[in-house]
């Protein structure tokens, strides 16, 4: 259950975090690859999850059988937390990176000249149908 909520509430705040650090120019294509890393994640670990268990099992003519106990997943839990470790830091990485970014060119602006507009020559109507 505990996952299941968790997994809720990252799709209901990723939107608005994707907006938030990326604008509303590209929303859609950033949050097509933000919503796809799952799937990813989710193909890589199935597959490590399931060769650490195919190491300590036995096979027999019709069945797969594990008698070793808690050592038949014990590795999975170091192997998932270390992989969180690891795109937590890389995320604060990109994190850092981004607020560098957004720092330089919020001073750039700040700095730059006011562009003048010059007026219309006649005002612009739209063309009736």
């Amino acid at each position: 259950m505990l996952v299941g909520i968790s997994y809720g509430g990252v799709f209901g705040l990723l939107p608005t975090i994707v907006v938030e650090w990326f604008g509303m120019a590209h929303f859609l294509e950033n949050w097509g690859l933000v919503s796809l890393s799952p799937l990813v994640a989710g193909n890589v670990f199935s597959m490590t999850f399931g060769r650490i268990f195919d190491v300590h099992s036995s096979y027999s003519r019709h069945e797969i059988l594990c008698l070793e106990g808690v050592r038949c997943y014990s590795v999975s839990p170091y192997a998932t937390v270390s992989a969180c470790l690891c795109g937590r830091e890389k995320g604060s990485e990109v994190q850092v990176e981004f607020s560098r970014n957004r720092r330089r060119s919020s001073t750039l602006e700040m700095n730059s000249q006011p562009i003048l507009h010059r007026p219309l020559s006649k005002p612009f109507t739209l063309p009736l149908l």
